[in-house]
Parts: structure tokens; C-alpha cells; sequence
């Protein structure tokens, strides 16, 4: 079995991903992708604080609840 390594850089809406096997000095990318954090990709979901922001505070507290639900279910 061989040893591998995954890195995660989180950007807004998107993370990147990379899985890196073999030694150290000279490791093989496995693959790599953008993995979308996000179903719909608008400035209001890839900024969701800054959106929300501009919200009365009900509409906004309703607003990000409603986006972490999403962030935690999307496969």
C-alpha cells in the first residue's frame, strides 16, 4: 500500500483538491480538481456574509442558515 497525501485550498464557492502519492522529494500527482462548495454559483453564494450583509438582520440570519444547510449537503 502506498502512502498519499490530500491538500484542500478553500476559495469562495470552490475548493481546490490534490492527492499526491510516492516520496517526498519527488511526489506523483494523482489527481486533482475544483470541487464546487456551492449549487449555485452568483456573487450572493460565493459571498454569502458580504450579501448578507445588506440584509435586514431576519432576512440575513435566514439567508446564511439556508446556505450552511446547502454547504453541508452538497456532495
Amino acid at each position: 500500500m502506498q502512502t498519499a497525501a490530500v491538500g484542500f485550498r478553500v476559495h469562495s464557492g470552490w475548493a481546490a483538491a490534490v492527492v499526491l502519492c510516492g516520496p517526498v522529494d519527488s511526489p506523483d500527482v494523482v489527481d486533482r480538481r475544483k470541487i464546487q462548495l456551492v449549487k449555485i454559483f452568483t456573487y450572493a453564494y460565493r459571498q454569502p456574509y458580504h450579501t448578507a450583509k445588506k440584509m435586514p438582520h431576519e432576512d440575513a440570519v435566514k439567508f446564511i442558515r439556508n446556505v450552511q444547510s446547502e454547504a453541508s449537503g452538497w456532495r
